[in-house]
């Protein structure tokens, strides 16, 4: 199967059979062998481009056809909307990005209708071959509304800028739709139980990676270019995990509790778990790690193996329900809870697409369920972290309330929180950090159990 073949069927994987992107990407690269001739970088930039996009090259479609995107055959949606990526942002000729996706469309027994996939595209690379400068005239022309514009410039679905605008203000909601939309350098956190610096150092760069140090201690980096994760030698000896800034900077707040014992409720794929079984291993700490499935349990285990650390097991468990054996057992529970994911939207682009303020909703149900079990599991003066990688009243400040109506108080942990130094909105000890170009959005708070907890339970 040709690369544009290839893409094209994960993108109905994801837009029609409800795949996560990154889980659709992997399962086909599993199955390619390493003498394959298929070009994963260039499947794996179209099919993120067309997720990035796909709502403002639906909105293109709609306008060029004069009919709504309702009506267009999904297929077909996804065969113009991956020609339109390749002309604006991959350096693919136009006549070739639209010859392409005329053979696609015959490939796939649409041959009826390659003659329009051919005419809709030269339509709107008629108009241009900037992506900006085309979406501009287009909504010129018809005359859309301040919402419409933003919607389409940012490829990001109205109720999300909805959320955003209400509660971080016009300003700050467009600098994260635009940082959504910027490719992402990779960042890696150091095991350093493992290795020192200077051990992690020189194995990049004799794998020859270009690196810079985010913070003081150089724990945690930026790789430059386009980086194969599992291919550095650090990564097979365990030197490092793959960790945004923003999680990395939550998981250090274990710092401040300095306890032994910690459970961490759902902790697939394992990043702050393991870098939490880092930080307290030197103190004799230990950790548990559970998730709901075996196939989740597994990928966090392989993990585990990779970077050797023997004061972190992981265990299959369903967080909704109450396991009576951890009651006032741990000194630290962290509940990084199933969410909405409108914090990782750069990472994971077709989130955007996946759920609906409906959705926020029974989300925020279903964290409550697991939270009435963490407060339970918490030990008199131990500490429960709570953290999610969206930005939704519903699933943040709201769930804080429900934590300290249990009697618990808030702590303050912002000063681990240094390496950022903008983009973080505080308030009653809650942090949301906004996204940005090197960051993902994020929303953390800890916990302490106090003597109110037992007067009341």
């Amino acid at each position: 199967m040709t690369d544009r073949g290839l893409s094209y069927q994960i993108l109905l994987d994801i837009f029609y059979k409800n795949e996560l992107s990154h889980i659709a990407l992997k399962k086909v690269f599993d199955t390619i062998n390493d003498k394959s001739e298929t070009n994963k970088a260039f499947v794996k930039t179209l099919v993120n481009g067309v997720c990035e996009y796909y709502e403002s090259f639906g909105y293109i479609i709609s306008s060029m056809t004069g009919r709504g995107i309702s009506k267009l055959k999904p297929q077909i949606r996804i065969i113009i909307s991956m020609g339109l990526y390749q002309g604006f942002f991959m350096n693919v000729p136009i006549s070739a990005a639209c010859n392409e996706s005329v053979k696609l469309a015959k490939k796939n027994g649409f041959t009826g209708l390659s003659g329009f996939v051919n005419g809709v595209m030269r339509n709107v690379f008629r108009i241009g071959e900037d992506y900006t400068q085309v979406t501009a005239k287009i909504l010129d022309d018809n005359k859309a509304d301040e919402k419409t514009r933003l919607v389409v410039k940012y490829s990001i679905p109205a109720y999300i800028a909805d959320i955003y605008e209400e509660q971080f203000g016009r300003e700050n909601a467009e600098a994260a739709f635009e940082a959504f939309l910027v490719k992402r350098k990779v960042t890696i956190v150091r095991i350093t139980s493992n290795c020192s610096s200077e051990e992690l150092e020189a194995s990049l760069k004799k794998d020859g990676y270009e690196f810079r140090a985010i913070d003081g201690n150089r724990e945690i980096y930026e790789l430059s270019g386009p980086v194969v994760i599992t291919e550095p030698e650090a990564y097979k000896k365990g030197y490092f995990i793959v960790q945004d800034l923003s999680s990395y900077l939550a998981g250090r707040v274990i710092n401040k509790t300095d306890r032994p014992l910690v459970l961490d409720m759902c902790a697939a794929p394992g990043g702050k778990l393991l870098h939490m079984a880092d930080t307290i291993k030197s103190w004799g700490g230990v950790i548990t790690g559970r998730d709901l499935s075996v196939q989740k349990v597994n990928l966090i285990n392989q993990n585990i193996k990779r970077v050797r650390l023997d004061n972190v097991t992981a265990e299959v468990m369903d967080a909704t329900v109450i396991n009576e054996a951890d009651i006032d057992k741990y000194d630290v529970v962290m509940a990084d809870l199933p969410c909405s994911g409108l914090g990782v939207i750069a990472k994971k682009p077709d989130i955007r697409y996946k759920t609906g303020p409906d959705d926020i909703i029974s989300l925020s149900k279903i964290q409550k369920s697991i939270l009435k079990n963490a407060v339970k599991y918490v030990k008199k003066d131990g500490f429960l972290l709570y953290s999610t990688c969206t930005l939704t009243r519903e699933e943040n400040e709201e769930n804080a309330l429900f934590i300290k109506s249990f009697g618990f108080e808030g702590v303050d942990i912002k000063e681990y929180f240094d390496l950022i130094k903008e983009d973080i909105v505080i308030k009653d000890n809650c942090l949301s950090i906004l996204p940005t170009k090197s960051h993902d959005g994020f929303f953390a708070a800890l916990f302490k159990k106090t003597e109110k907890y037992y007067d009341r339970y």
